[in-house]
């Protein structure tokens, strides 16, 4: 490493820096270990899906997959930013869910009805469930609306 990039990095990291990131770590961890999922053992975690959706590949990053009591799955997406303001913001953002629940119903051959979704905002120690989730068909015609609008 250079002398430039060592000064670089002492500036970008300095103690308080440090500080106040570890504090943000242990506000994070504290929180997810009050969250329903503190106990619990994800059945897939990290999991890459990749769906085709008509002509076109979206790739679903799962960060948890919970087994819940009544052998339903649920997907968990952590969140550490700030969780949506309203119902509308919210609603924009399942488009993410709606992805997921169909690449992991799909890749485990599991009745779609059978996977629910929800974001867990870590750093707000708040968890979100959108009211709606898009069909196959939604996501197909969401997407061919973005398509065209390129």
């Amino acid at each position: 490493i250079s002398d430039e990039s060592e000064r670089l990095w002492a500036r970008e990291l300095n103690s308080g820096d440090l500080a106040q990131h570890q504090a943000t770590v242990e506000e994070l961890q504290a929180n997810f270990a009050s969250s329903r999922w503190a106990n619990k053992v994800a059945v897939e975690a990290e999991t890459e899906i990749q769906l085709a959706v008509g002509q076109n590949i979206f790739i679903c990053k799962l960060d948890a997959v919970f087994l819940n009591d009544d052998g339903s799955l649920e997907i968990v997406d952590w969140k550490t930013g700030a969780a949506p303001a309203d119902e509308a913001e919210l609603g924009e953002r399942a488009l993410q869910l709606s992805l997921y629940r169909l690449a992991f119903a799909t890749l485990r051959q599991i009745p779609l009805e059978k996977v629910s979704a929800c974001f867990y905002y870590v750093s707000e120690d708040r968890e979100m469930v959108p009211s709606d989730f898009l069909t196959l068909d939604q996501l197909k015609e969401r997407w061919s609306k973005v398509a065209a609008a390129n």
